[in-house]
């Protein structure tokens, strides 16, 4: 296998990719590990070989022609060409609120549900989230009350990033494939909104608050969905006790907590694994109430699978390793944050480049092998069916490879 990938030398994916392959230095990829800037270049060149391959079958059939190429190989790449149904906030809340049990808190979207939104009852010292639609490691994030976002809103500058542009733009370039600058800032326009939801009150652990990064590979949403579940996700804590009076210091994000002066990389302190997060929810809920929060937890993933696979276009060489954020509600609820597709593959400790590596290793293997997965491989078991596997459940490696 020849790979393409920016990722450095000393990241969980460029590890696991050498050991499938090589290093591609040309075109002559047949894998590609595409970062967010490099996306939507990939899939265009993806669609541009598949049409390309069809039309020269046509031509082969109907004037006997021979074989022509157009410089590329078809190749895998690790993300579906719509995947913003799911990754881009506003369309993520949207497609979510089509149906009656969303896995969301009461959602708005600004700027066009605005009025809507200033318009709902709510508590007077209700909080809500406002957090931009396109970006991610929580920037742009604001918390405050229903007055205090509106303010917050009227006076937010709806920019492109220039830096996106450009590097999309180089990329056509580079591929050799024609991209009219305009239509990248149409795209980087469209995505300038904000997702208001309503705040939640999470459930605490030693006066700390957490959310979960849960890890999902996505083979197929047709004709039906094929997805499957990491065993090994984690727990993300805030460093802060809780305190409702100053919640912008109880956001869970490790791009956050890096600028806080509590924060050791070289600790696990804003992290636990999943495992050792349900013992202790088993110890404090007990097992029943426990087992409950997984199972609801592993439903509400595949619910969202489901609620945008009849929007995403499925490619037989497309796969994709979401990013999962959930949050447990006080009462119990879950609920899902966000849906990243590029999940952060770097590591500071051991545990978790350990945890990584072996979730990407056991991921490209199926995707590679085309392996017909029933139930289990590996650190993943399949989601939508019953199985007596759930996530933070500890799986005998050897026999879950079968």
């Amino acid at each position: 296998m020849k790979f393409w990938t920016v990722s450095k030398f000393n990241t969980p994916i460029y590890k696991v990719l050498s050991r499938f392959g090589d290093e591609s230095v040309g075109n002559d990829f047949d894998f590609v590990w595409a970062s967010r800037i490099e996306i939507y270049p990939f899939t265009k060149l993806q669609e541009l070989i598949e049409s390309h391959q069809q039309q020269t079958v046509n031509q082969n059939i109907n004037a006997n022609q021979p074989n022509q190429t157009i410089g590329f190989n078809d190749f895998y790449i690790n993300h579906f060409t719509d995947h913003l149904e799911l990754t881009q906030k506003d369309l993520f809340a949207a497609n979510m609120q089509r149906f009656e049990k969303s896995h969301i808190s009461k959602t708005f979207i600004a700027p066009e549900q605005i009025n809507q939104f200033a318009e709902f009852e709510d508590e007077c010292e209700q909080r809500w989230i406002a957090k931009p639609a396109s970006l991610y490691h929580g920037k742009g994030i604001f918390i405050g009350t229903k007055a205090e976002i509106i303010e917050f809103l009227t006076h937010v500058q709806y920019k492109v990033n220039p830096n996106q542009i450009e590097g999309e733009f180089d990329l056509f370039h580079h591929l050799g494939l024609e991209i009219d600058k305009n239509e990248l800032i149409q795209r980087a326009q469209i995505a300038q909104k904000y997702v208001i939801q309503k705040y939640i009150e999470p459930l605490l652990i030693n006066q700390h608050k957490f959310d979960l990064r849960l890890y999902v590979l996505v083979r197929e949403f047709q004709p039906e969905v094929k997805a499957y579940i990491c065993n090994e996700g984690f727990a993300r804590f805030a460093l802060n006790r809780y305190d409702h009076e100053h919640l912008e210091s109880q956001l869970t994000n490790i791009a956050i907590q890096k600028n806080n002066d509590n924060y050791d990389a070289s600790l696990d302190g804003a992290k636990l694994d999943a495992c050792s997060l349900f013992q202790i929810l088993k110890m404090r809920l007990g097992k029943q109430k426990t087992r409950q929060i997984q199972l609801d937890i592993e439903k509400a993933i595949f619910d969202s699978l489901n609620h945008v696979a009849d929007k995403i276009f499925n490619h037989p060489r497309q796969f994709e390793i979401y990013g999962y954020d959930v949050l447990i509600g006080q009462d119990l609820q879950v609920y899902i944050c966000e849906v990243n597709a590029c999940p952060n593959m770097s590591s500071d400790t051991e545990d978790d480049k350990i945890i990584k590596e072996r979730m990407l290793s056991d991921a490209l293997r199926m995707v590679l092998d085309n392996l017909d997965i029933k139930e289990s491989y590996g650190c993943f078991h399949k989601l939508g069916i019953e199985s007596n596997i759930l996530i933070g459940d500890k799986v005998d490696r050897a026999q879950a490879l079968f």
